[in-house]
């Protein structure tokens, strides 16, 4: 006797992203119309081959192998979605949900599992290059420990990244997590921001540059713009003082002048 023809849907393929030791949820969209007569969950990890971790029939889910990789990891969330619980790094991989149906048609839905680790806590190391009157030159580099490569981005006090500034008072290396400024103190941000991500979780650590470039109480510039509010109370009070005592003296010159008597001259 020869082998049934079953017809096959196209695959569908999709992404998923976990966090180690989190969950996953891999759902099987299936028309509402149609009924599951069974499912079979396949796994081909990043090396060796695949196998068979699960099978779902009249809303029981099986583990052929109970004492694989997965043991008791895996239950359905529904009767079309199967979750994956505390992810571990070499749960990476394909899965492949082949799904018979009760009209006899097979599909296959994959999904592409990618597990990543959780994002360290960042650390700011800031080296200053120079300092003159005008401001600092700051050299920042932002490190986070762990095995895994992260995307590292800088963002300002208000929230810009310095991509979007046109200013000209940085220079971003072509390695991404060094930073170099020209900052001035009297710049109205001094909050730099280091912000370090994967797909599934992100931290950020942030540094004030008055910290290593702080303001001083002798900077010429602040001095001479704080001078006239400094000496206009001084002058006012110099002015009024002026104007009080030279008021009386001319009053009393005026009255000593018209009282004074006339003084004549004879001989005889």
């Amino acid at each position: 006797s020869g082998a049934a023809n079953i017809p096959a849907a196209t695959p569908a393929h999709h992404q998923v992203d976990g966090i180690h030791g989190g969950s996953v949820l891999l759902p099987v969209f299936i028309s509402l119309t149609q009924k599951v007569a069974k499912m079979e969950w396949r796994f081909q990890p990043q090396s060796g081959l695949a196998f068979v971790i699960a099978e779902f029939t009249n809303g029981k889910l099986e583990w052929p192998n109970p004492r694989d990789r997965f043991g008791q990891r895996l239950d359905m969330a529904d009767e079309a979605t199967l979750r994956i619980a505390s992810l571990e790094l070499g749960d990476r991989g394909v899965y492949t949900a082949r799904v018979r149906l009760a009209s006899a048609v097979v599909e296959e839905h994959t999904f592409s599992c990618r597990v990543y680790e959780s994002v360290p806590e960042p650390q700011i190391h800031a080296q200053l290059g120079s300092k003159t009157a005008e401001g600092c030159n700051v050299t920042l580099k932002c490190l986070a420990s762990g095995k895994e490569a992260f995307n590292i981005s800088w963002r300002r006090e208000d929230q810009l990244s310095f991509q979007e500034d046109e200013s000209g008072w940085y220079q971003l290396s072509a390695k991404g997590p060094v930073l170099h400024l020209s900052w001035r103190p009297n710049s109205s941000d001094s909050t730099v921001t280091c912000l370090v991500s994967n797909p599934v979780d992100q931290k950020n650590v942030s540094l004030d540059l008055l910290s290593i470039c702080p303001v001083e109480s002798g900077h010429p510039r602040m001095m001479w713009f704080l001078l006239p509010a400094v000496l206009l109370p001084f002058l006012a009070a110099g002015l009024k003082i002026y104007l009080w005592r030279k008021r009386p003296s001319q009053e009393g010159g005026k009255q000593h002048s018209s009282c004074h008597p006339l003084m004549t001259s004879s001989r005889g």
